[in-house]
């Protein structure tokens, strides 16, 4: 084997290898030394072209500067059938000028020599882009992208109501998924191109306005014929272009239900109509309540019903009244030491044309006796729970009658008080042990109840009593609203019922002639009517409260009223 000696190669290969190695040691010493915080050569970044030896921060200027233009610049994107003009915050595109800067920096820098060195050499002779890095606002993109695919989602021809009843044309759309055409409007945003044409294939409906045409006369009837939707009492409008949503139409335009529309209509509905049932919840110290929440019945709309009673009268045309079924939520019970859970019964009057004093007497003895409690067994007297009326305990002036004479008195209107609880106690079926009914008819008492269901109070002589023979406690409430005063009474319901029937009037006797009183305090000649003529009669009702058919109690109220002046105050003050 023939040999070289180890100093002679070296002495050989010296003037060449030792040159090479220089060389490419100080080329690759400069390089680092030179773009050792600057970008490389061959980098580019998308907008703002190339990069190559910038800074950092002269990269982050010119890019910030270059994507904050393009950000709120009109971009063009042509869909063929339409264009859509709008800017990438627009979209809620937010172009990161920071992070895409921090990509470009970081091209050949991984840590890794052999690999930068490769990444290096590429990038100078086959460059490299960075492309934008982005940050989307999720509620806008979503929104805007979501009405750019609608407006192009095309329709057959339909019907349209404006002064009248129209046939729209159909309009072609666009055969796209909404995941499709959100990628394909992305790629176009960070493009960074001020237009961009999509080629999405076009559909179009067989549905024409000439075939929904030949079925006019038939919609426009049913349009003039569309139904009525009732809760209650309570209407809730449809209009026509409402109407016209729940009708779709066959290849050959024939009309049917638009079961979508109808559903969406009922659910609208549903909304507005249900309610949640209330818990009866109370708080008590002795026998008076502090705080009090009557229970109520909740109901909910039966939307499977509604719905499908609605989709076969559109089809009708022949202006059907629909009420609306609803399915009744009991209300709920928190529990009490109490028993009180049920609603035994209710009183109401109306008090229109009161005057200020006589409302506010109302006010003030139903107050009193809001949130009273009755033990099981003990009797309630209507005296003593209102207690002293005088001006003392807050009682105002107003007429009274006081030795036939219409006079202002202190807690005038009390007796209406009276009348409404006695009424609570009648519809609850309980004991009635005191009820005195008024010397004359008076005009208050009758206004939306029977002739008869009143009772007067005049303490300590005349009072109105009845008794708890239920199982648990009562509680009696009162309410005010507008000009009716409501009594209430709950307890625990023992299954009893109550009948009232309606007054029969016995004899009847006319209004005598009207009487003209002097008053001092009106200004003279100023004449004022303060009670009203009404007839005498003598009449009576009947209740019967029973439980499981069995009679518990049988009662008949009797009412003496002689007959009565109007009576009219005369002003004398000079």
């Amino acid at each position: 084997m023939f040999r070289v000696p180890l100093k002679k190669a070296f002495v050989y290969l010296e003037p060449a290898g030792l040159a090479v190695f220089f060389s490419l040691s100080l080329v690759f010493f400069l390089f680092h030394v030179i773009f050792e915080s600057r970008i490389i050569p061959g980098v580019r970044i998308l907008g703002v072209g190339s990069a190559a030896g910038l800074t950092f921060k002269e990269a982050e200027n010119r890019t910030v500067q270059a994507y904050s233009e393009y950000e709120t610049s009109p971009m063009t994107l042509d869909f063929g059938v339409r264009e859509v003009v709008l800017s990438p915050n627009d979209l809620g595109v937010s172009l990161e000028a920071t992070a895409s800067v921090q990509r470009a920096f970081e091209v050949s820098r991984s840590g890794s020599l052999l690999s930068d060195l490769l990444t290096e050499v590429r990038t100078f002779f086959f460059g490299q882009t960075i492309e934008p890095a982005y940050v989307l606002n999720d509620s806008v993109w979503a929104s805007k992208v979501g009405d750019i695919w609608q407006s192009f989602a095309g329709h057959p021809a339909r019907f349209v109501y404006a002064n009248g009843l129209a046939v729209e044309p159909e309009l072609p759309g666009l055969s796209v998924s909404k995941a499709e055409l959100e990628k394909e409007i992305l790629a176009a945003v960070l493009s960074l191109e001020d237009s961009h044409l999509f080629n999405f294939p076009q559909v179009k409906s067989s549905l024409t306005a000439q075939i929904l045409s030949r079925s006019y006369q038939k919609v426009l009837g049913l349009l003039d014929g569309r139904p009525s939707v009732y809760f209650g009492d309570q209407n809730f409008p449809m209009s026509e272009s409402r109407f016209l949503e729940m009708l779709s139409f066959s290849k050959e335009g024939t009309p049917s239900a638009n079961l979508a529309a109808v559903s969406e209509f009922v659910d609208s509905l549903a909304s507005k109509i249900n309610r949640p049932s209330r818990a009866l919840s109370f708080s008590a110290q002795g026998n008076k309540i502090l705080s009090f929440s009557p229970g109520e019945e909740g109901f909910s709309l039966d939307e499977p019903a509604a719905k499908k009673t609605l989709a076969l009268s559109i089809l009708k045309g022949n202006s059907q009244k629909i009420y609306l079924p609803v399915r009744a939520e009991p209300a709920k019970v928190v529990a009490n030491d109490y028993g009180i859970k049920d609603l035994l019964g209710e009183g109401v009057s109306d008090f229109s044309g009161s005057i200020a004093g006589r409302v506010k007497n109302i006010q003030v003895a139903a107050g009193k006796l809001n949130g009273i409690l009755v033990s099981p067994g003990d009797v309630f007297s209507f005296d003593d729970s209102v207690g002293e009326i005088s001006a003392a305990t807050g009682y105002d002036y107003a007429y009274i009658i006081s030795e036939g004479r219409t006079v202002l008195g202190t807690g005038g209107g009390v007796c209406q008080v009276s009348t409404t609880v006695f009424r609570a106690a009648l519809y609850s079926g309980l004991p009635i042990v005191e009820r005195t009914a008024h010397a004359y008819r008076v005009h208050y008492y009758e206004q939306g109840s029977p002739l008869g269901m009143d009772a007067t109070v005049f303490s300590p002589s005349v009072d109105l009593k009845f008794k708890n023979d239920t199982p648990g406690y009562i509680l009696i409430t009162s309410e005010v609203a507008g000009t009716k005063l409501y009594f209430r009474i709950y307890g625990t319901g023992d299954g009893r019922q109550t009948q009232i029937s309606s007054p029969v009037i016995i004899s009847s006797s006319p209004a005598p002639a009207p009487l003209y009183q002097d008053d001092q305090t009106l200004p003279k000649g100023e004449i004022k009517q303060v009670d009203f003529a009404a007839p005498g009669a003598e009449v009576y009702f009947e209740r019967t409260v029973s439980r499981n058919g069995q009679v518990l109690d049988q009662d008949k109220f009797v009412s003496n009223y002689r007959p009565w002046q109007a009576i009219y105050l005369v002003g004398t003050k000079v």
